[in-house]
This record gives C-alpha cells, sequence and structure tokens, in this order.
C-alpha cells in the first residue's frame, strides 16, 4: 500500500518532456507555416534563434529542476522515515506499524478487520 502522492516527482519529468515536445513541433510547424507564406528568411530565422532560445530554457530546467524532483523527494522520504524510527525505537510508546502515515484508511488498520460494518446490524 502507497499514500497517494507518492511518486518521487515523477509526473513533473514526464510533464516536462510532453511540454518541450509541443513546444519544439509548434516551432518547427509555425516555421513550416511561415515557408509556404512565402517568407523563408524569416522562417529559417524564426527556426534557429526559437530553437536555441527553447533548447536552453529547456536545459536550464532540466539542471534546475528536473533531475532533482527525480531523486529528491525519495531521499527526502527516507531520510525522514529513518528518522522517525529511530524516534520510535528511542520511545516507550508501542508500535501499531501505522506511524508514517498522515491518513491511515480504517479498512488497512488490522484491528478493524475482525468487525463487521454497522449497516449489517
Amino acid at each position: 500500500y502507497v499514500q497517494p502522492f507518492e511518486g518521487g516527482g515523477k509526473i513533473f519529468y514526464y510533464w516536462n518532456r510532453i511540454v518541450f515536445t509541443t513546444l519544439y513541433s509548434s516551432i518547427i510547424i509555425f516555421s513550416g507555416v511561415l515557408a509556404l507564406k512565402k517568407f523563408p528568411q524569416m522562417s529559417v530565422s524564426f527556426l534557429i534563434i526559437m530553437i536555441l532560445v527553447t533548447v536552453v530554457v529547456d536545459k536550464s530546467i532540466q539542471n534546475t529542476f528536473v533531475s532533482h524532483s527525480l531523486n529528491l523527494p525519495m531521499t527526502i522520504a527516507r531520510i525522514n522515515d529513518e528518522e522517525e524510527a529511530a524516534l520510535i525505537q528511542k520511545s516507550e510508546t508501542k508500535s501499531d506499524g501505522g506511524e508514517n502515515f498522515i491518513y491511515r484508511h480504517p479498512m488497512l488498520n488490522q484491528a478493524n478487520w475482525d468487525k463487521r460494518p454497522f449497516w449489517w446490524g
């Protein structure tokens, strides 16, 4: 069982690739439209300038955010789990195994597995 939204930041990587693939495609299509409209110099200059700008921004975002989003959330989660496990071992409190959950659905609590729902009478 994994709580929702514990993907480790992988959605940002895929979303980033989709956005930039769309952007590259749009630049090529618009450059083609300019060429078909009899603006060949403008088409070539637009293509070269916009591809260069987009590549620079893409690499900047890739190095700044995307590479960290793939590893950093899981690293922080592991550190938090290790710190919490150390605190639980030091304390006198009895562990039920559900300490690492912000919210735990009642059906996942083993103490509730033998109980019948109230609507069964």
